[in-house]
């Protein structure tokens, strides 16, 4: 089997009906050396029907025995699949931009940098929207918080900064204090300043997960 490029990890539970979409927009990219890897935490859904339907050999499916309650779990075994020599995570009800992987590996290999981030169109309401992933003249400092689903990293940061800690463990949500320990290593980044992803904030979409909206 050849080995992907870029290897992408999607942590998902009980949300197949959304979880469609994410996948859709990673085979919609106009990067297509990947490999996309679903870890669904125990879900009893319909989600390995909907994962299976796609037919597409580059995705693969693995289901836990256990339910961990959160997505560190899945995605440190996502890693421990990975083959590629780039990761990227996109969690199961964000949106790529057929854009966002070449954009963000075209960035890599301009800047050199470890981690690149996308450009993301963040909607908290009708009246707050906004841009998350561009870098402030200074550089990345670790309070600015930039979703997993944004990044692209070089392999060799798994043995470098570690797996993905629970939130029982660490003060922080499981994604942001990932990034902090590799802030704290003096690991670079950079922007690859396009927009190339969509966030639309659960607070927006009251119920959703409690009636499964699409979005």
């Amino acid at each position: 089997m050849q080995t992907p490029l870029i290897s992408i990890i999607t942590a998902t539970y009980n949300r197949s009906n959304a979880l469609r979409f994410a996948i859709e927009s990673v085979r919609q990219q106009t990067l297509t050396d990947w490999e996309l890897i679903v870890v669904s935490d125990a879900s009893t859904d319909d989600t390995a029907n909907v994962v299976a339907s796609f037919g597409d050999s580059r995705i693969r499916f693995v289901e836990l025995e256990h339910n961990h309650g959160e997505q560190s779990g899945p995605n440190n075994v996502g890693l421990e699949l990975t083959r590629g020599q780039f990761i990227a995570f996109v969690n199961h009800d964000d949106l790529w931009m057929p854009n966002h992987l070449e954009a963000s590996y075209s960035c890599m290999l301009e800047t050199g940098a470890d981690v690149v981030f996308g450009v993301g169109v963040y909607v908290r309401s009708a009246a707050d929207i906004s841009l998350i992933g561009q870098l402030p003249p200074g550089g990345f400092k670790p309070v600015n918080y930039i979703p997993a689903s944004c990044w692209l990293f070089r392999r060799e940061l798994i043995e470098r900064v570690g797996n993905w800690r629970s939130y029982r463990d660490s003060w922080f949500i499981p994604s942001l204090d990932w990034i902090m320990r590799a802030y704290r290593l003096k690991v670079t980044f950079a922007s690859s300043n396009q927009i190339s992803l969509i966030f639309v904030a659960s607070t927006i979409r009251k119920d959703s997960y409690k009636y499964r909206l699409d979005r």
